[in-house]
């Protein structure tokens, strides 16, 4: 699910959320891979990303000129990959760090600690709900630049999968992508009240029933934003395993913890982007898109 997370003050008034929805519709497919992490860490996924996503780039290849004219390219070259790692106990970015220690870092600002403090739903294992801070945290997405068939990065810049559970056992992850390189767009404004005791909101059906649009698009993308500084953005699971122990709040309780909620919910982020295939967002089986406030 989204989730929002906002800071309320102690009036009894409901506050207002105010979010911005862009969505895009594509004529690319969403494609799909697996990865397979060996151990908890972060781990370097460019390779396969590229692989599966961008179109092989084909030397001297010859373009095809239509009855206008106008030359036209058999591959989409340039523009931006969208990817999204479909799990909430996992994150993906970029980083030129070395891989140990943004793991530790990870393991500093979100301690397994807070099992034992504030976190509710602790049965799943240590690692399990610090996993889906983590994740929220940090973000499942990430928009790369593409130039002639090629991801646009630094040589030292990589994409990293952060895998937060340890994987013992085996741990598949499933990571989702789309080629921008032409699209329609639309933005929309969303405005939400909650009561100021709420903590954390599911909003994926606020998203849906805004965007009429997303049930007619076959692929696109949406970013949601939101507009207000005390409030964060984030995919998270809504319930544990039990389906009734609910997350969110244990979720905006980390952000305070960072320092404070203003300052939690700053770090967390005001922006989630969001994959669509057939008409529905691309969100795990558990997830949904919340705000924290």
């Amino acid at each position: 699910s989204s989730s929002s997370s906002s800071s309320s003050s102690s009036s009894s008034s409901s506050s207002t959320l105010t979010l911005i929805a862009t969505w895009i519709q594509l004529s690319s497919p969403v494609r799909h891979i697996t990865v397979s992490p060996d151990k908890r860490g972060v781990h370097d996924i460019t390779a396969d990303v590229t692989k599966a996503f961008l179109p092989e780039k084909k030397a001297h290849k010859k373009r095809k000129t239509t009855e206008k004219g106008k030359e036209d390219a058999d591959e989409e070259k340039h523009g931006m990959l969208f990817v999204m790692v479909r799990h909430t106990s996992a994150s993906m970015g970029l980083s030129a760090v070395e891989a140990s220690s943004l793991d530790n870092t990870f393991d500093r600002v979100v301690p397994e600690k807070w099992n034992d403090e504030f976190f509710v739903h602790t049965y799943e294992g240590p690692d399990d709900m610090p996993g889906h801070v983590k994740s929220s945290l940090f973000g499942v997405t990430c928009a790369l630049p593409v130039t002639d068939s090629k991801v646009a990065l630094p040589p030292n810049v990589q994409l990293v999968l952060g895998e937060h559970r340890d994987v013992g056992y085996g741990h598949s992850r499933r990571v989702s992508g789309i080629m921008m390189s032409e699209g329609i767009l639309g933005t929309c404004s969303i405005s939400l009240s909650f009561s100021p005791t709420e903590t954390a909101h599911d909003i994926t059906q606020h998203i849906i029933k805004n965007l009429p649009e997303l049930k007619k698009t076959v692929t696109g993308w949406v970013t949601v934003v939101a507009t207000s500084e005390e409030t964060a953005l984030a995919v998270a699971p809504k319930t544990g395993q039990d389906k009734k122990t609910l997350l969110g709040p244990s979720i905006a309780k980390a952000f305070e913890a960072l320092g404070g909620r203003d300052t939690g919910l700053a770090l967390a982020g005001r922006e989630v982007s969001i994959p669509v295939a057939k008409g529905a967002l691309c969100l795990g089986d558990s997830s949904s898109s919340s705000s924290s406030s």
